[in-house]
């Protein structure tokens, strides 16, 4: 039997094997065919992890009760605006051009008030989401959903509630720099939302390689860093220029820029440790508590940080309430 023959044999094997694969049943009781990337290993899920949920619910509910609460009783408000273009006139057009430029098109941004966010109504939020995650985790339900998935080396909801909850940290963070334009604003939300997605790719296309000690494909991984340095060098390129201009950020802004930047440049950190199988990351679920406590850690820092310096800025102004702009005394 010639060696090209032989390979058509095993093929078939192969795919006979996958086809009569037994079925399983995931959590919500509907039978599916098993997929080929799931592993066939099963993680343990310690009971330790379900305490932990429940402790990190408690301290981000209070957290988000007392920033609402917060909020209420405080007016401090970043502005949003459109720069949409307008043409500008034949003389500024020479004085851009040079001679002879009188009708050729030139633009230029025309700024217009477009709306007024709230900082702690906003962490406030962001706090709000990561304990309704946490929640998720331990009710009757969603935990059967969250330990199916983490037994099989996927945190599928982790993915789910980072693409909101960071993507409005990194909002937030950009407008406390003095980004004020409202598409740049949408775009970084809409980056920070693609920081996380290819996370989760990695975790569904290599869960059975990190079971079985195979080679992982680590594009989505990489594709994910792209958008993260882009949504950062944003937000470092608006603070180096507003400390140029000698126009200082309010006293909160840096250590609320180093903290999360320090913090959230540890999750892919803590991504390739757990996915490489490093020491104590052999296991899994060992990164699971990681993410848990950066992300506690963050946030809170977070809310805090601004919460305290947002009490002390916003005692230096006064607002005019039908349009919510402020004016420093």
């Amino acid at each position: 039997m010639s060696s090209q023959q032989e390979q058509h044999n095993e093929d078939d094997r192969t795919l006979g094997t996958m086809k009569s694969r037994p079925k399983e049943t995931n959590p919500a009781g509907n039978e599916q065919s098993a997929h080929y990337l799931e592993p066939r290993g099963l993680n343990e899920i310690p009971k330790v992890l379900n305490v932990l949920h429940l402790v990190g619910a408690l301290i981000q509910t209070a957290e988000a009760i007392f920033l609402f609460a917060f909020a209420a009783n405080i007016n401090l408000k970043w502005l949003v605006y459109t720069n949409y273009p307008v043409a500008v006139d034949n003389a500024l057009a020479s004085q851009i051009g040079g001679e002879g430029t009188d009708n050729v098109y030139f633009a230029r941004p025309e700024s217009k008030y477009y709306a007024s966010f709230s900082v702690p109504w906003v962490t406030g939020a962001i706090v709000l989401l990561s304990a309704i995650d946490h929640i998720f985790a331990i009710i009757p339900g969603g935990r059967q959903l969250y330990e199916h998935h983490l037994a099989r080396n996927k945190a599928s909801f982790r993915w789910l509630e980072y693409a909101v909850s960071c993507s409005l940290m990194n909002m937030h963070i950009s407008q406390l720099v003095g980004v004020t334009d409202l598409h740049i604003i949408v775009l970084i939300f809409v980056l920070s939302i693609s920081i996380q997605y290819p996370a989760y790719i990695h975790e569904v296309v290599n869960a059975r390689a990190r079971d079985e000690g195979f080679a992982q494909y680590w594009s989505p991984f990489i594709f994910g860093c792209i958008p993260w340095i882009a949504v950062w060098g944003v937000i470092f390129s608006y603070y180096s220029q507003s400390i140029a201009r000698g126009e200082d950020p309010p006293s909160f802004v840096l250590p609320t820029i180093v903290a999360v930047f320090v913090l959230e440049g540890l999750f892919p950190i803590l991504f390739v440790l757990q996915w490489l199988k490093v020491g104590i990351f052999q296991d899994y679920v060992v990164g699971e508590f990681g993410y848990m406590i950066l992300g506690l850690i963050a946030k809170s820092s977070l809310a805090w940080i601004t919460l305290v310096g947002a009490e002390k800025y916003a005692e230096s102004f006064q607002y005019e309430d039908d349009n919510d702009v402020f004016f420093n005394n």
